[in-house]
């Protein structure tokens, strides 16, 4: 039977109040110091791409005359409102703007890996989330995602809003009103940051109605916190709104030359698979999967223009298979993370070791879940506040896969193999249960075979120069120019 009350973490018996403190201080620091030197390791790396737009419209966000505008505002004010205040910050402090951004961004990266998401895992899995596990979780953050922070993005930013209104919503404490109102603010948050994020919002508020389904919180504190929840989420949108007419009339609209989001990325999203960013100054432009399926429907339909949602729908209406087979392929691609960082410089190194963790973590997290949500003692409230957590990146797989959409499925899945891991392999390895172990053993081997071969398929319909899983597969090119790009 399902529990309605999510289960919280029981603090180890007799730990005193100073190693509690120990425990969540030193994670958090070792995090926070890591990041700082991989930033200043990095010190040199300016901003790319979206990520030089975002910061140019934060730093002139207050500027009363000749404000930057660019496409990325469409995203919501937030991580604007919040990356301009940094810049204040360093304009106040006479310090270097990415250097500062890049200090700030080491302590949310902290706060996320050692303290928000290690709360959230612990509350789903019903167990303490100890100060090794804590450690290594950051560790494995650090290693498959350490490039990602060091550029503003949206993404981690509306993750983590979510990760903190899923802790509000699923532990209310002493609180309930505060939290509950505390929860609406956060989401607004994270949708105001990423757009799709808008599809978790039913998720939050189940998790609160359960609180008072399970006698958590009584029913009229719970009417007024979900009034007050309402309330943050509209008054969030309102600023928003607020945000973007003062912006317009002061800046004039932003300047799109023509695109039309919603279509552009339906359409090209049955012309690629998947996009990294290239940097790499031996590599010119994008790397770009492209996807097969899709580029033979689109000939064999004679499209050659954008493609509009209700045109968009008759095609998988008449091609369920082959979107089936696309769909896949870009969920595929989205975890099949390839490298650290959003914008790559150097993408010919080896992915093989890279990749063998990220399958390896990817199906021991997938087989905590499965026992975890599968058996008799599965909690309902943590398997909503599961899918709360990852829900916004199934509405990403229609597009060009990046992998940063995934970033919240990803670290979803190696959360809880490192949380969650030790207690599955216990269960598999009691008495009786060699069979059992034995099948999971089978299908890690041929999950990790699959695996390889998709990436190395996706790989191959790469446009210009092949990318090999080691680089000493590679031509040698020494004073030679890379083969030129499609």
């Amino acid at each position: 039977m399902s529990n309605d009350r999510p289960p919280l973490p029981v603090p180890q018996a007799g730990a005193t109040g100073a190693a509690r403190a120990a425990r969540a201080v030193i994670p958090f620091a070792l995090a926070f110091l890591a990041m700082v030197v991989f930033g200043a390791m990095n010190r040199d790396l300016g901003f790319r791409g979206d990520s030089f737009e975002t910061w140019e419209v934060a730093k002139s966000l207050f500027a009363a005359d000749n404000p930057y505008r660019s496409f990325v505002e469409y995203r919501g004010f937030v991580v604007f409102a919040i990356s301009g205040a940094v810049y204040g910050v360093s304009t106040w402090l006479g310090t270097d703007d990415v250097a500062t951004f890049r200090v700030f961004a080491a302590l949310l990266f902290a706060a996320l890996t050692t303290v928000s998401l290690p709360a959230l895992f612990s509350r789903l899995l019903g167990q303490p989330a100890s100060m090794a596990r804590t450690l290594v979780f950051a560790a494995v953050v650090f290693y498959f995602f350490r490039g990602y922070f060091l550029y503003p993005s949206s993404d981690y930013f509306a993750l983590y809003f979510l990760v903190l209104a899923l802790n509000r919503a699923l532990d209310p404490g002493r609180y309930p009103v505060a939290s509950f109102g505390l929860a609406g603010l956060w989401v607004a948050a994270a949708i105001l940051s990423r757009s799709n994020y808008i599809v978790c919002v039913p998720f939050v508020l189940a998790l609160v109605w359960m609180q008072a389904r399970a006698g958590a919180v009584p029913r009229p504190r719970m009417a007024a916190g979900v009034a007050v929840f309402t309330a943050a989420l509209l008054a969030m949108f309102l600023v928003n709104q607020v945000y973007a007419q003062h912006r317009n009339e002061a800046a004039g609209p932003v300047k799109t030359e023509g695109l039309r989001v919603l279509n552009g990325q339906l359409t090209n999203g049955l012309k690629m698979q998947k996009i990294e960013w290239s940097v790499d100054e031996s590599y010119t432009g994008m790397v770009v999967f492209a996807e097969p399926t899709g580029l033979a429907l689109l000939e064999e339909e004679g499209i050659t223009g954008w493609l509009a949602l209700p045109q968009y729908l008759g095609l998988v209406a008449a091609h369920p298979l082959d979107f089936a087979g696309i769909y896949a392929r870009h969920l595929f691609n989205g975890v099949d993370i390839s490298y650290p960082s959003v914008y790559v410089d150097d993408v010919r190194r080896s992915r093989l070791l890279f990749s063998l963790a990220n399958y390896s973590l990817l199906f021991l997290g997938g087989l905590v879940v499965a026992l975890r949500f599968a058996g008799g003692g599965r909690s309902l409230p943590g398997m909503v506040g599961l899918a709360g957590l990852v829900v916004h990146v199934f509405f990403c797989i229609p597009f060009p896969v990046e992998p940063r959409f995934f970033l919240a499925l990803v670290l979803a899945m190696h959360g809880f193999a490192i949380f969650g891991g030790e207690s599955a392999w216990r269960r598999l390895g009691s008495p009786g249960a060699g069979r059992a172990l034995a099948l999971v053993s089978l299908c890690y081997v041929g999950f990790l075979a699959a695996c390889f071969a998709l990436s190395a398929r996706a790989f191959e319909q790469i446009e210009g120069e092949p990318l090999p899983l080691l680089p000493a597969a590679a031509p040698a090119y020494g004073g030679v120019a890379p083969v030129p790009r499609g």
